[in-house]
């Protein structure tokens, strides 16, 4: 169906944006990424966890391609914005444990972020 392609196409945006970080072009990583997310938004439906879930990860991935590109303000964003989607996820019970793992790092950045640390001492999330 539509929206399973739309899954997919953006799973293969995603890892070619963290392909680009990976190998120092975080310009078109971060734009990439940044239209995974903004995908993944417009795509969002509160009554599918899986869409929500997929939103957490791209959130993650943008923050982690941030923190690379010494994005800080792009890194804690996006980190909010995770967090944000995890505690909706966590109240209707459909955080899924592969997601659930990043909720620690992300309030440690989280805090960071409010501290005013610099995207190099932010926690690069796996």
């Amino acid at each position: 169906n539509d929206r399973s392609l739309r899954a997919f196409a953006g799973r293969i945006r995603m890892a070619r944006a963290q392909q680009l970080s990976t190998l120092g072009q975080h310009r078109a990583a971060l734009a990439l990424q940044k239209q995974v997310v903004a995908d993944y938004g417009a795509a969002r439906d509160p009554k599918k966890a899986s869409s929500l879930n997929r939103l957490v990860t791209s959130h993650v991935a943008l923050a982690n391609s941030a923190v690379r590109a010494g994005e800080r303000d792009v890194a804690c964003a996006s980190t909010k914005e995770a967090l944000r989607t995890v505690a909706e996820l966590e109240r209707a019970k459909g955080l899924i444990p592969s997601v659930g793992r990043y909720k620690a790092g992300l309030e440690g950045n989280a805090a960071r972020c409010a501290r005013g640390v610099a995207a190099s001492g932010l926690e690069f999330l796996l």
